[in-house]
């Protein structure tokens, strides 16, 4: 029995139909009848009643299809363990919101690299609910993100640390001296913001319309130095996390009354084999980020 025999036969099976399994295969037709034929010679029953040109699974092949069918499966992860073991991947694929990358990522990427100048890690840029699809959908190993943002029951999350959203305003701003502000008090304040598919744009947007305001929202964009740069120079306010504004940026940062806690950490899609190298980067963002 060889195993191309078996993955012939699955294929089959999916298909219903041999012409179609070998079109799928991108082998010939007398090909996998013949491994089919083998198969079943060799194992002394028939898999397939054979009816006017279609094919049908009988009980004994029914049964074989059962058990071959996670073997398979247990070879695929088996080549994919042994790939790793190999380390034919050594490339981490990590989704982050502009925002938080503005302030973990060079941190991270540093240190990590240092330890792992063998791995390459590719960036990239995108709102919470884009991050979650793509890690969901496997384009993506992993992703930094907000658990609070966290709508994709397929994904595992793992925390790294707490932070808050906060006001920022230019320090020369009129409210730049208060200890902390109520959305009452931004009431027709210009304000830039990240757009609707980041988390931060759902938490501010919600907490106006529980003051009873349309906030006056003069820009939305992707760009967190596009928003710094509006109030360095006075033109809007903004709420961002309030680790990613240093003191090289001419802003004053501003407590909300209303609590805004964001939790940051690690997503993976729950279930996927995690290469090696990805392992890696979750264990040492997990330890430099540890209290």
């Amino acid at each position: 029995m060889r195993l191309i025999q078996l993955q012939y036969f699955t294929e089959v099976c999916k298909e219903g139909n041999i012409t179609r399994a070998a079109e799928r295969l991108h082998v010939s037709q007398p090909t996998v009848t013949t491994a089919i034929r083998d198969l079943e010679e060799e194992l002394g029953i028939s898999l397939f009643h054979r009816i006017k040109q279609r094919i049908y699974l009988t009980s004994e092949g029914n049964y074989f299809l059962q058990e071959v069918t996670p073997l398979l499966g247990q070879l695929d992860v088996l080549v994919g363990h042994m790939n790793d073991l190999g380390n034919k991947k050594n490339h981490v694929k990590v989704g982050i919101p502009p925002m938080m990358g503005s302030f973990l990522f060079p941190k991270i990427f540093a240190g990590f690299k240092s330890l792992h100048p063998e791995i390459a890690l590719e960036i990239f840029e995108y709102g919470a609910l884009e991050i979650q699809k793509l890690v969901a959908d496997e384009v993506l190993d992993l992703a930094v993100m907000i658990e609070e943002s966290l709508t994709n029951q397929e994904i595992t999350f793992k925390e790294i640390l707490k932070t808050n959203f906060r006001v920022y305003v230019n320090e020369k701003h009129p409210l730049a001296h208060r200890t902390a502000l109520n959305y009452s008090d931004l009431d027709g304040e210009p304000l830039v913001m990240f757009g609707t598919g980041f988390y931060v744009n759902r938490v501010v947007t919600g907490g106006f319309e529980r003051a009873g305001i349309t906030p006056n929202i003069v820009l939305l964009t992707s760009q967190i130095n596009t928003i710094k740069r509006f109030v360095e120079e006075n033109i809007a306010a903004t709420f961002l996390i309030e680790d990613c504004v240093t003191p090289e940026d001419k802003m004053t940062m501003v407590s909300l009354q209303e609590p805004s806690p964001v939790t940051v950490g690690i997503g993976w899609k729950t279930g996927r084999h995690l290469y090696s190298d990805t392992a890696k980067f979750i264990k040492f963002v997990g330890q430099l980020y540890q209290n």
